[in-house]
């Protein structure tokens, strides 16, 4: 293709043009080069148009703000309905202090004490899956609630 030729295509032919020759391994001084065409009278029409070269590629990043967007709004749709979601589960967490609201206040205390394998690797998986509370705040948490329920 020469220069004249180029000239003539739209900016989606010519998008797809260079496009063609960057993906058969052609660098944009070797394209330019060949269709005798200074460096910034091929980009920046294409940049005033949206399209960039990105990771090797012309690309119109009007296309990816709207594509990311949706991205973005399902995402914080997303959050939107599990902080609803554990609005009603968790009535009784403390947001300012991630804590449960039913621990008493007290010292931390460092205890010891023995506990069959399999239930503490269920356990280990179990808090590391919970990034709002601590370990301890659900053990505590956990303790409580069983002798409530079992006196």
């Amino acid at each position: 293709m020469n220069k004249q030729d180029y000239l003539k295509l739209d900016d989606e032919a010519r998008v797809n043009f260079l496009n063609a020759e960057l993906s058969a391994g052609k660098d944009i001084e070797q394209i330019t080069s060949e269709l005798n065409i200074q460096k910034q009278n091929l980009i920046n029409p294409l940049n005033q148009k949206g399209y960039y070269l990105i990771d090797g590629v012309f690309t119109n990043v009007f296309t990816l703000v709207v594509q990311n967007t949706k991205v973005l709004t399902d995402v914080l749709t997303r959050l939107e309905a599990l902080e609803k979601c554990n609005t009603i589960i968790n009535t009784n967490v403390n947001t300012e202090t991630n804590a449960m609201i039913d621990i008493p206040d007290g010292e931390i205390k460092l205890v010891s004490f023995r506990m069959n394998s399999t239930v503490y690797e269920n356990w280990k998986q179990y808090t590391s899956s919970q990034k709002l509370y601590k370990a301890q705040d659900l053990l505590n948490f956990a303790l409580l609630e069983y002798m409530e329920n079992h006196k």
